[in-house]
């Protein structure tokens, strides 16, 4: 299979030709549609779709609603310690007073 400059596979583009290793692999170099560039080897284009942006993009926002999730968690323990707290002092108060 001939590869060219320009080439697209799934989200990369191939922007440079490719550099035999040493376990005579074949790795180009390759542009990513998020703009992040990795060497991708010859037989992976085609199979791997990106480097990964798309799940970054979940795993932020997988983030943000752990943190919206924990924060409210928290909101309700504290409120909740509050409140026993406020019904506790209320006593020993009527006790001081009795």
């Amino acid at each position: 299979m001939q590869i060219e400059i320009g080439q697209t596979f799934n989200n990369f583009t191939v922007i440079a030709q490719g550099v035999r290793t040493e376990n005579s692999n074949m790795y180009y170099k390759c542009k990513c549609i998020c703009g992040e560039i990795r060497n991708v080897r010859k037989g992976n284009l085609g199979n791997v779709k990106g480097c990964g942006c798309q799940r970054k993009q979940y795993k932020a926002r997988a983030i943000k609603q752990a943190k919206a999730i924990k924060t409210k968690s928290t909101k309700k323990i504290v409120s909740a310690r509050r409140k026993i707290d406020d019904l506790l002092f209320e006593r020993e108060l009527k006790e001081d007073f009795i």
